[in-house]
């Protein structure tokens, strides 16, 4: 896979760069060629960044974005099973933070167009929100044109031929963090502020629910051990169960669960979890998953949409018809609620007899 427009040098245990590393491709931890990217192939939609290079950034001229992998060192961040990491030196997080000279995630925006279909018109406007909101940032598309899937684990090429294309991407972004590091959007999140003042952090993302961590964004350096973690799942997972049925599991309760492992308190508060700083609902995901019911506040920064990509139509259906229902339990529960206050449980009982005698 083609990660930016300039070559990148990855290396394998044990064998430097000069030694055999091939620019342009990312190599497992045994050394296997997993992506390459053709000669001057640039992702879709993708967006040149023009800062002023820093000590810690490479100078101009090279990518601007990434830097290239030096020869092995001890903790120089090298492939750990079949995941593949950048290898890159760097200054400590908290030297940069002292210096205020670098920072630690790059301005890129990574997304997942798969299957060849038009955008719908959410889509497009989410898009059009990241380039307004965010103008000095790399915005790159990854689809089947510049990344190969070829060498994707089994789990990725069972959901291709079962034409569940976003679980192919739950894949395919995780590859883009743990190699160049970012932050992740699904197009169905739209922008309102700036993610700048987030790139402080080694990674971040926010709370679905108090109990449910959100992957529609995702943020973190390259390299990150908790999403390498993540990456590792889908190395012996499968799509298609033995009984013919589809594995589902939404990558929502996969990291969840991992971050359970990790630590993680279910209660929709500020947390750092294993170097993962998890946000409340309202900063990067205000809508209700169940009713889609919007609670902006003022600290909202984007908005999940949840326009359902990876479901069937007839998932879809269900889920809005479960919505509809859930959401006449609530008003039926705050009629209750503010009858049985105003004039107790005895007098809202008798209007309630009164209301269906008529």
């Amino acid at each position: 896979m083609g990660f930016g427009k300039d070559p990148i040098l990855l290396s394998k245990p044990g064998l430097s760069p000069a030694g055999g590393a091939v620019p342009g491709a990312v190599c497992d931890g045994g050394g296997k060629r997993l992506y390459r990217r053709s000669p001057g192939l640039e992702p879709a939609g993708a967006v040149r960044e023009n800062r002023r290079p820093s000590p810690a950034v490479p100078a101009p001229g090279e990518d601007k974005t990434h830097q290239a992998a030096e020869a092995h060192h001890p903790g120089g961040g090298l492939s750990q099973g079949n995941v593949p990491v950048l290898v890159r030196r760097r200054e400590t997080e908290k030297a940069a933070a002292q210096r205020g000279a670098w920072r630690v995630i790059p301005k890129t925006i990574h997304y997942c167009w798969f299957g060849g279909k038009p955008k719908p018109p959410l889509a497009e406007k989410c898009l059009k929100s990241w380039k307004k909101v965010c103008p000095d940032w790399k915005i790159v598309e990854w689809n089947e044109q510049n990344f190969d899937l070829s060498a994707a684990p089994a789990y990725v090429h069972q959901a291709m031929e079962a034409g569940r294309w976003a679980f192919v991407t739950d894949y395919v972004r995780l590859c883009a963090l743990v190699n160049q590091g970012g932050v992740y959007l699904d197009t169905d999140v739209e922008l309102i502020k700036p993610l700048t003042p987030y790139l402080k952090h080694t990674a971040f993302a926010g709370f679905e629910t108090a109990d449910r961590v959100q992957t529609g964004l995702l943020a973190c350096e390259a390299g990150f051990p908790l999403f390498r973690e993540f990456l590792a799942y889908y190395d012996n997972a499968r799509f298609i169960r033995p009984d013919g049925s589809l594995n589902t599991t939404t990558n929502v309760k996969i990291l969840t669960d991992l971050c359970l492992q990790k630590g993680l308190v279910p209660n929709g508060q500020q947390q750092t979890v294993a170097g993962l700083t998890i946000y409340p609902k309202e900063i990067f995901c205000p809508v209700e998953f169940e009713t889609r019911l919007l609670r902006k506040t003022r600290k909202t920064v984007c908005i999940h949409w949840f326009s359902g990509s990876w479901q069937t139509r007839q998932e879809q259906e269900y889920l809005q018809k479960e919505t509809l229902r859930l959401a006449a339990e609530r008003r039926s529960a705050r009629r209750v609620a503010i009858g049985t206050r105003l004039l107790g449980q005895k007098g809202y009982a008798r209007l309630k007899a009164l209301l269906k005698g008529r």
